[in-house]
């Protein structure tokens, strides 16, 4: 699956999950009105364009295609106060960036000693 964000062109890969069907896993990050197109290079592969609703709200209304969940699904926060620009719950992590990300650059230093 191929989608546009911002002027750049992002791509999914997608997976024969039996039967002649095929799935993709996309994990949405924020609110928007999303356009794809599915592309193969698989002989007669059915090429499909059209566009999502992403919504941001949790749990949001249930639909028959929902993917299903299992007995526990964590999310962040609704409140717009934790939002971080568009990103639902983004300043949750917020605070912990800096300290996040100097872990993450010890972590490969010692990928470097070994």
């Amino acid at each position: 699956m191929e989608t546009t964000l911002k002027g750049k062109v992002q791509k999914w890969p997608g997976y024969y999950i039996g039967n002649g069907e095929y799935a993709i896993k996309y994990v949405p990050k924020q609110a928007e009105l999303l356009h794809y197109k599915f592309t193969s290079d698989i002989p007669n592969f059915p090429l499909q364009e059209g566009k999502l609703v992403v919504e941001n709200l949790w749990p949001g209304k249930k639909h028959s295609t929902d993917y299903k969940l299992g007995d526990n699904w964590y999310t962040d926060k609704a409140d717009p106060n934790l939002y971080d620009g568009k990103i639902q719950g983004g300043k949750t992590i917020l605070k912990w960036r800096k300290d996040i990300l100097l872990d993450w650059a010890k972590r490969w230093n010692w990928l470097l000693d070994k």
